[in-house]
């Protein structure tokens, strides 16, 4: 993690409105970054109402990957190389 976004508001549609608004609005340069997932994740119906669980990740797994879609070819580059150094890691 290298930011925290945090979004408050009088309601959570408030909050959720402001959270999408400063997440299209948030630049991270030189990184791959998942902004484009996490404006997805704001507009999943679980995530509105407040029922997401560990399990959301698995019940939205394509939107997941279709938010990774807008990927160039060096950004995946980048994150093939970190997934690769993470794993090495983790192994040692």
């Amino acid at each position: 993690m290298i930011a925290k976004l945090i979004a408050y508001g009088a309601n959570r549609q408030i909050a959720l409105d402001k959270l999408e608004r400063s997440l299209r609005k948030f630049k991270v340069a030189g990184l791959v970054t998942n902004i484009d997932f996490l404006v997805d994740v704001v507009h999943r119906p679980d995530f509105i109402n407040a029922k997401a669980t560990t399990a959301f990740f698995e019940h939205n797994m394509s939107h997941i990957l279709t938010s990774l879609t807008n990927i160039t070819t060096d950004q995946l580059d980048q994150f093939s190389a970190f997934a690769t150094a993470a794993v090495i890691l983790i192994q040692q």
